[in-house]
């Protein structure tokens, strides 16, 4: 009986865009693809967001056993996910500490396996507008995320599913301020100076390389 239910379940989840609960917004690269697995064979560009959640709110719960029912759904009522195989863990904070919040994962490719591409998420204000492409969302806003999710199981992973970004409605807004990098050499020094005619604009990105994938929302 359960299995005739999973089974049900899976098929309407399958074709239904599903939303969740508010939470707050982070590592938001919903506007410009990010990289991923830089470095490595993997490596791609993704849309993705982080959708923070305390543990022990009613609807957090919720929206994780939601999860979970549509992994048994996919894969049975006897199967274990691999590692990573639920888009969701335990939030960690700046020390790797465990905290009491749930991170859930959405993440959008830019293109399919073919190489066709792929629209981005649309992303929109809490009254439905659309979001300027320009008005990079910071770490602290929260919001919504519509999504829709797919099964995998790989040799390496194992069984798993993921939830793939259609939608961002932002609720409320904490503009993304680049950090800083130059200030950490202080006030101005004796030494060489740039002709007025050369200096250039100060560059918030200089000196420090690429940002890490921590620092870049977009």
């Amino acid at each position: 009986m359960l299995l005739q239910y999973l089974c049900i379940y899976a098929a309407q989840m399958a074709r239904e865009t599903m939303v969740t609960p508010m939470g707050d917004l982070m590592w938001a690269k919903v506007l410009t693809p990010g990289i991923q697995n830089a470095g490595k064979e993997s490596e791609k560009e993704a849309y993705s967001v982080e959708l923070l959640m305390p543990k022990g709110d009613p609807e957090a719960e919720a929206f994780a056993k939601k999860i979970k029912l549509l992994f048994m759904a996919e894969h049975g009522n006897a199967s274990r996910p691999g590692q990573n195989g639920l888009p969701f863990k335990t939030y960690l904070d700046e020390k790797g500490d465990e905290t009491d919040l749930w991170k859930f994962s959405f993440n959008r490719k830019t293109a399919t396996y073919k190489g066709t591409p792929l629209p981005p998420p649309v992303v929109q204000d809490a009254k439905g507008k659309p979001w300027p492409a320009d008005k990079l969302i910071g770490n602290g806003s929260t919001g919504k995320i519509a999504f829709t999710h797919y099964a995998w199981d790989s040799p390496e992973g194992g069984k798993g599913i993921s939830l793939q970004l259609e939608a961002v409605r932002v609720i409320s807004f904490q503009p993304y301020v680049p950090p800083d990098h130059a200030a950490a050499f202080g006030d101005a020094e004796e030494g060489y100076e740039l002709p007025a005619q050369e200096a250039g604009d100060a560059d918030p990105f200089g000196f420090g390389g690429e940002l890490s994938e921590e620092e870049v929302p977009f």
